[in-house]
């Protein structure tokens, strides 16, 4: 067995040997977060703590499931029993129990964003307001949640607001659903209101990763967990960096979580690593002197290089248009591995938008090198077809899932307001009958809804459509919802066939799919090129990255902002994306730009522009100007190319 303390240097014993209730890892890219907390695990477990009081919050699923594999590589005994897993899982498991429901009158059943336009549209009938403005409601509502500013008195804080909420609140009830963004702090309203609750002193060592991108009802759900002010021997063990939080816009992320937890935690130990050892010497260089250009901090940290570290190779390119730089990238990419420095697997392409990563994939797969795209919407975005089979699926696993149901009503017609679903739903509130039993009355003719004869016939469509399906092979299921050759639904096909034997029947099916989904892994592959958005970057390590579209409007993102604050927080953002993105490489960096684009193109991204009519001049993306003085200047792509095959 391994012991925890074998060939820890001090910095580390300190981390994983301290035993105070408080500990906070603050830890730059590259320097060791992951290996410390292994070992802070490692520790308790052979110090004989029992596994099941042990809580690791991951901020993804392959991250729990990383930490798992690699405390049992450690041979560390009981490792297998430990909880490591992300917090919306735990408030899955949290709000899931019979007992939670009875209190907070709620379903786990989550909506994805799709479905959340379906129920923007019947809320528009009900309050008779625009999309637009409904979807800029749900924007402030979901904020506010993730901010706990709904607990601040009058929340709502106008009329409008609090209609929204109520008919917000009657139609996910009525639908026995809830939004994604409610399931912490549902959860730390059930914690608060039972302090008795077993999972309030269930974990006595909690530790967190990726701190910095927690939100703040995910940083309040972490303290009500770790019973912080109870006087009870518990240990909590956060890690993370704000220079690398990335989802502040995104999911309101609370970088100053971490910041200030020192001072909100007394006699927090506080532990700084700053040696990479990731990146390459020119890497660490480059990313240092971004960071001091920022000038957001008096004091920045600044990486080191650990002694065995290697130069590494960094070059800046830019081609003259998007084709170009597609057939370029794919091209420098087909040289590394065919020369032998790099293989398939070892690659990232990271982009700030779709379609370029899409280019780059074809354009590699055309030249015999397998290249995936991870696009985590591919599925069922905007996607009607893929849309509805899932509906199908949904309801095979629960006849009774109303919000699917709504969906099969609604997915063909061409008004989604129309208000007779309204009509059915005014009655299920009368009478307490289910949407179900309300079509199967009106089809006895035991009662009249004027005006639904459309909406009778779709329901008795879509019943017995799923009456066969009941009968079918999980195979015949796929087929029928998903068919061959039909390019619409070919990835969600290709998902469906990829879990399908390890399912038994149709619920598990479903749980599969559905995990993928809501909750998609990277695909773990042997031999393919990944190409996929610089979020999807943070927690990846690659021996060569290449950053395409480096362009003003892409890196960084040109939003409409209401006000200069906002504005200066969502540049911060791309400030810390950009900077993630760098401290990927172990080896090899490129970063790539173009100098013109369609004028359609560049409008459609949002790209700055100037020039002609018909073709834009682009903008060098300002960030490539803060690398400092070790930078490499910048080359034209083909020149670049021809001096890589001298």
């Amino acid at each position: 067995m391994t012991h925890w303390n074998d060939g820890l240097n001090d910095e580390f014993r300190a981390i994983a040997g301290y035993t105070g209730s408080h500990s906070c890892i603050i830890a730059g890219a590259g320097t060791g977060k992951s290996f410390a907390l292994k070992r802070k695990v490692a520790r308790l477990l052979e110090e004989n703590e029992s596994p099941d009081s042990i809580l690791a919050v991951t901020f993804t699923r392959p991250a729990a499931r990383d930490l798992n594999k690699d405390l049992h590589q450690l041979g560390v005994e009981g490792c297998d029993l430990i909880r490591a897993c992300t917090l919306h899982s735990l408030c899955f498991s949290i709000l899931g129990r019979h007992e939670v429901f009875r209190v907070i009158e709620r379903h786990t059943r989550t909506l994805l964003d799709y479905e959340v336009d379906f129920l923007l549209s019947d809320l528009s009938v009900r309050l008779g307001s625009g999309i637009k403005v409904l979807r800029e409601q749900m924007h402030a509502f979901t904020s506010a949640w993730s901010r706990l500013l709904h607990e601040e008195p009058g929340w709502p804080h106008t009329e409008d607001d609090r209609q929204f909420d109520t008919e917000l609140v009657a139609w996910l009830r009525f639908h026995k659903a809830m939004l994604i963004g409610e399931l912490v702090p549902l959860t730390i309203r059930y914690l608060r209101s039972n302090p008795t609750c077993p999972e309030r002193r269930q974990y006595k060592h909690i530790i967190v990763d990726e701190y910095q991108d927690l939100n703040r009802a995910e940083q309040e759900l972490i303290e009500l967990l770790s019973g912080y002010k109870l006087p009870q021997n518990r240990t909590l063990t956060i890690a993370g960096d704000d220079d690398q939080s990335i989802y502040v816009t995104l999911k309101y992320a609370h970088p100053e979580g971490i910041i200030g937890f020192k001072d909100k935690h007394l006699g927090t130990q506080e532990a700084t690593l700053l040696v990479c050892r990731r990146c390459p010497k020119k890497v660490i260089a480059l990313a240092n002197a971004f960071i001091k250009s920022t000038s957001r901090k008096q004091q920045p940290k600044l990486l080191k290089p650990s002694p065995d570290a290697i130069d590494g190779e960094v070059a800046i390119v830019q081609w003259r248009q998007v084709n170009n730089e597609a057939e370029g990238v794919a091209t420098i990419i087909a040289h590394k591995i065919a020369t032998g420095k790099v293989k398939p697997e070892e690659i990232l392409v990271l982009t700030p938008r779709k379609p370029i990563g899409h280019e780059i994939a074809n354009r590699l797969n055309n030249k015999g090198i397998k290249a995936q795209t991870c696009f985590a919407d591919a599925v069922l975005k905007e996607n009607k077809p893929a849309q509805e089979g899932y509906a199908y699926l949904t309801l095979l696993n629960d006849r009774n899932d109303a919000v699917s149901l709504r969906i099969l009503l609604g997915i063909t017609t061409t008004d989604r307001r129309s208000n007779t679903y309204e009509k059915i739903r005014k009655h299920c509130l009368e009478t307490g009958d289910t949407v179900n039993m309300t079509f199967l009355k009106v089809q006895a003719g035991k009662i009249h809804i004027p005006n639904i004869s459309s909406l009778v016939e779709r329901y008795s469509t879509i019943q017995k459509r799923l009456e066969a399906l009941s009968k079918a092979t999980l195979q015949a299921v796929i087929d029928d919802l998903f068919p061959a050759n039909t390019e619409k639904v070919a990835e969600i096909r290709k998902l469906a066939l990829s879990v399908k034997d390890d399912a038994t029947d149709i619920h598990e099916l479903f749980d599969l799919i559905n995990t993928e989904i809501t909750q998609p892994d990277l695909p773990v592959t042997a031999d393919n090129v990944l190409v996929l958005t610089l979020y999807k970057a943070k927690g990846l390590t690659a021996k060569m990255v290449v950053i395409v579209n480096c362009i003003e409007g892409c890196i960084p993102f040109i939003g409409d902002y209401s006000n200069e604050k906002e504005k200066q927080v969502a540049l911060a953002e791309q400030e810390r994306l950009f900077f993630v993105s760098l401290t990927r490489t172990t080896n090899i960096l490129i970063i790539s730009s173009t100098a013109i684009m369609r004028k359609g193109q560049a409008a459609r991204l949002n790209v700055a522009q100037s020039g002609g009519r018909f073709w834009q001049e682009t903008q060098p993306s300002r960030f490539i100007d803060m690398l400092g003085q070790d930078a490499p200047a910048s080359i034209i792509g083909e020149d670049y190319v021809r001096q890589m095959a001298e």
